[in-house]
């Protein structure tokens, strides 16, 4: 199955999971949750409304550079996903401008293409029901069409920067870890390092243990459906990426 483009990719790329078949976390800890699971207004919480801490600024490619950039990255697709004789000439449809029109898309088109394909709460895509051994190889073509039609935006699969990292650890300490805290979960931040420490590892092998929002993947999909509108264990894409 095929998981995190995100994850995203080389580094960070494997954090907001391109394909996925649900949240995971590098520790198996039940969530804690208040036991009563009643209703609680979360409608106090607008991540949007949060006021982030850095402002981050990447540079905007133009189309020529974005259609340079798509050939080397759908290259390194093909040679991950052992695809000998990728398919040549498909020209982008669009670039996705957000996190979740790019999942969409990419879920509808797979669904086109037979798979059943969801686009998960906060990024991801996962499969209902799941995909079999035997089908990876159709599976991994469909996904380099589908990437090819409907590409990322370069910013959303490149290694966040020192500014974004700063970001997400003071979104994670100030707005999600609380948020979710007021939603009746209690987040784990026990191996929380200092900000200086977190964003210095972040790129070595000694980096910390240390990720708040893997605690959203852990629960139940209809769960994560609730609480990604108030408590999105990311922060939104323009603050994130600015505006695209």
């Amino acid at each position: 199955m095929k998981r995190g483009l995100f994850a995203v990719f080389a580094g960070v790329v494997g954090l907001f999971g391109l394909v996925a078949c649900g949240g995971g976390s590098s520790e198996s800890e039940v969530p804690s949750s208040s036991s009563s699971k009643e209703a609680v207004d979360l409608s106090k919480w607008n991540p949007h409304e949060w006021k982030p801490t850095v402002k981050v600024s990447l540079p905007v490619m133009s189309d020529s550079e974005k259609r340079q950039w798509l050939r080397s990255y759908l290259a390194n697709l093909a040679r991950s996903d052992n695809i000998s004789n990728p398919p040549e000439g498909i020209e982008p449809i669009r670039f996705a401008t957000s996190r979740k029109e790019y999942h969409e898309e990419l879920a509808a088109c797979l669904t086109d293409r037979g798979f059943n394909a969801k686009a998960g709460p906060d990024g991801g895509t996962y499969y209902s029901p799941g995909v079999p051994d035997s089908q990876t190889e159709a599976l991994n073509l469909a996904w380099y069409e589908c990437n090819a039609l409907y590409p990322p935006d370069p910013a959303f699969v490149t290694d966040w920067n020192e500014d974004q990292l700063a970001l997400v650890y003071d979104y994670w300490t100030q707005y999600y870890t609380p948020c979710m805290a007021d939603a009746g979960y209690t987040v784990d931040n026990s191996k929380q390092p200092t900000k200086e420490l977190f964003i210095e590892k972040f790129f070595t092998p000694d980096r910390i243990n240390w990720w708040p929002s893997n605690f959203s993947g852990l629960l139940p999909m209809d769960e994560q459906w609730e609480l990604v509108e108030h408590c999105p264990p990311y922060p939104p894409d323009e603050f994130m990426y600015g505006v695209r």
